[in-house]
């Protein structure tokens, strides 16, 4: 017996070589499983199966495994046969397997088969049902940002209507309350802007801008705040304006929250450089500190939504950890970078933003507001403190106020009397400010300015506010200031 002989008789599967329809080598396991020698023997006797013969012949000609079942003669198990063409010859391999066993591997490719179904199965219930708490957040950030800016509305007007009140202590109250005002109004914004960006709901409106006027806006509100804490601020523009294409109002949020994250970060004597120059088709605008810096291989966490450095339990710097997430969205959607970079802890950073340079067709529109006549106001809000002190506060500026509480009230009051201006919430009891808008217009066409002053501000919102008919979206809480200017700029528009 050779080498290789003896290898195949101690094969572990029962194994046949038929040449010419008789049994010339048997393995080990086939001897076992007849219980005798089988060379010599006609492969067909073996089974009880009347076309054997003709199932050899197809498997002589095929290279790839052809299977059948048979019977063994004079036994109950059912054999699995597969045979195929061997060498150069007419010889045909035969594996036998009991019939049993590959309906138990059947069996256990149906289990698995059942196991993996129901695993992907659960994977999309848990998918389906992450992608519904992604909505519900969603939801949720929307309504708080909503809910939290009803009862900002009235402090922001009581503030206005304490302007020019030469009482000391109301001076005072009201300038601490319109910090804080503005602080709570920045974190809401902050929130809100985080999500449109992340769900890709916001969008930017280019225009010529000047960047030296969006640093001196973004530095100005903080200049008492740094003196007060002893930080030097240094701004350094170059002599010529450097107009780009940007949305004016989105740089300056970005700007601010960098110069603002400087303060917070820098302490007392230290100094806070804000640069802007141009270099190549890029303007290059930097902030710089030397404040607590970070570990250079932190510098991408620090773009991560909500991640903050470590504070003390007064949490003295605030936040959310959602200003440098939104500061390098918005000067993505610009088509530009924003990196940070330091030394080491204690030794200061510098965030440098660049961004595309291409010469504006025409020059920054003027901003200076138009006055505003004296008009005939209906607003229409379901929330009556906020009603009342927005009617005093109009009438102050010498407009007629009519007040409505509901989306049908709304409707009335215009059909009594065609006012001039609807300032007009969305959220409304009965009719939402969506079907009050598209009434108005139907009964009235542009016979009068229709304004949503509302708190829902996503771009899903102000899309339905316009096809619904609304001249403009301001979302609350807006300050006199804003308002004032927003009906100046769309009185002028009209004229």
């Amino acid at each position: 017996m050779t080498p290789s002989e003896a290898i195949w008789r101690r094969w572990p599967r029962a194994l046949l070589l038929v040449e010419a329809g008789r049994v010339t080598l048997a393995s080990d396991s086939a001897l076992r499983l007849f219980g005798r020698s089988l060379e010599g023997e006609r492969a067909a006797d073996l089974f009880d199966d009347e076309g054997l013969d003709t199932w050899l012949q197809l498997c002589a000609g095929s290279s790839a495994p052809i299977p059948r079942r048979a019977r063994r003669r004079g036994a109950e198990d059912v054999q699995r046969l597969d045979g195929w063409r061997v060498g150069p010859g007419p010889a045909v391999l035969l594996e036998l397997r009991p019939q049993a066993q590959a309906s138990e591997r059947i069996a256990e490719l149906d289990r698995r088969i059942a196991t993996l179904s129901a695993t992907h199965r659960e994977l999309r219930r848990q998918a389906t049902e992450l992608e519904t708490q992604n909505a519900r957040l969603r939801d949720f950030v929307t309504m708080l940002g909503h809910e939290l800016r009803n009862p900002l509305v009235g402090i922001a007007t009581a503030f206005d209507l304490l302007e020019g009140e030469g009482d000391e202590t109301k001076a005072r109250a009201l300038e601490v309350g319109t910090r804080q005002l503005g602080h709570v109004r920045r974190l809401i914004d902050d929130l809100l802007d985080l999500r449109r960006v992340e769900q890709g709901e916001l969008s930017i409106r280019k225009a010529p801008c000047d960047v030296g006027a969006v640093v001196g806006r973004a530095v100005e509100p903080m200049a008492t705040t740094f003196a007060e804490r002893g930080i030097e601020l240094t701004v350094q523009l170059p002599e010529a304006p450097l107009v780009i294409e940007g949305d004016e109002t989105r740089l300056l949020q970005a700007l601010t929250h960098l110069v603002r994250n400087a303060l917070q970060h820098c302490g007392p004597g230290g100094h806070v450089t804000v640069e802007a120059a141009t270099r190549g088709d890029e303007v290059r605008l930097s902030v710089a500190d030397d404040g607590e810096g970070f570990a250079p291989e932190l510098g991408e966490r620090l773009f991560e939504p909500f991640h903050q450095a470590p504070q003390a339990l007064d949490r003295s710097r605030g936040g959310i950890g959602a200003g440098l997430t939104l500061a390098r969205r918005l000067v993505e959607l610009h088509g530009g970078a924003l990196e940070a970079e330091s030394p080491g802890p204690g030794q200061g950073a510098t965030f440098r933003v660049r961004l595309p340079w291409r010469r504006p067709s025409q020059a920054p529109a003027a901003t200076s507001p138009d006055e505003l006549p004296p008009l005939s106001i209906l607003v229409v809000d379901d929330q009556v403190d906020a009603v009342e002190l927005l009617r005093m506060m109009l009438e102050r500026d010498g407009h007629t106020v009519r007040e409505a509480y509901d989306g049908n009230g709304a409707l009335s009051a215009v059909a009594d009397a065609l006012p001039d201006v609807v300032l007009l919430d969305i959220g409304l009891p009965d009719l939402d400010g969506f079907e009050v808008a598209r009434r108005l217009r139907a009964r009235h066409g542009d016979q009068l300015l229709v304004v949503a002053l509302s708190g829902y501000g996503s771009a899903e919102d102000k899309a339905r506010g316009r096809e619904a008919g609304f001249d403009h979206h301001l979302v609350k809480p807006v300050r006199g200031k804003e308002l004032r200017a927003e009906l100046a700029r769309l009185w002028a528009a009209r004229a």
